[in-house]
């Protein structure tokens, strides 16, 4: 039997009644009843302390809003670093969902090739003239002359055979007018 600190009632000593506090290798003082109920004695001040300081969820909600708004280039621009850095992983990602996601991803494929039909179009037309040869695709880039899988880019979508034959690297790039 051990008696609590706080409430002194006696109690036995197991880990329903008392926790564990393993970096000392005992048991607490005071009992699960009343450490939950300092617990929350101890959030419910913090909390109160924070409105009070207008610290709440949606004081950083608007902060972080506001923030994002006023540096959007910048944080643009950390954002590719990030996907760059861990490019890998996040494709593993992106994959992940698809699977997860099949009627989401359906879905905005579908609204996605509602809205921009022309791109549509082009790329089909496209693949169509590789497929039966009526238009060869290079193994070089374009643009750094770097051999690998190309992708077609179209500067003009009414005009689909009319391509620029890039590395993937190459098509961010031109997409994101860095050349």
């Amino acid at each position: 039997m051990r008696k609590c600190s706080s409430c002194e009632v006696e109690k036995e000593e197991n880990r329903e009644n008392f926790a564990w506090h393993t970096s000392r290798g005992k048991y607490h003082s005071s009992c699960r009843e009343c450490k939950n109920k300092r617990n929350k004695e101890l959030y419910n001040d913090k909390l109160r302390k924070a409105r009070k300081d207008k610290k709440t969820p949606e004081y950083h909600r608007e902060k972080r809003k506001n923030y994002l708004a006023k540096n959007r280039e910048k944080v643009a621009e950390q954002r590719r670093n990030l996907y760059h850095r861990n490019r890998d992983r996040e494709l593993e990602r992106q994959v992940k969902w698809r699977e997860g996601n099949p009627d989401k991803w359906k879905n905005s494929y579908k609204l996605s090739k509602e809205k921009y039909i022309e791109k549509y179009k082009a790329r089909k037309f496209l693949n169509y003239a590789i497929e039966y040869k009526l238009i060869t695709k290079p193994n070089l880039c374009e643009r750094c002359g770097i051999e690998e899988n190309l992708d077609g880019h179209h500067e003009d979508y009414s005009k689909p055979l009319e391509v620029l034959w890039v590395c993937k690297k190459c098509h961010g790039l031109l997409h994101r007018k860095k050349y």
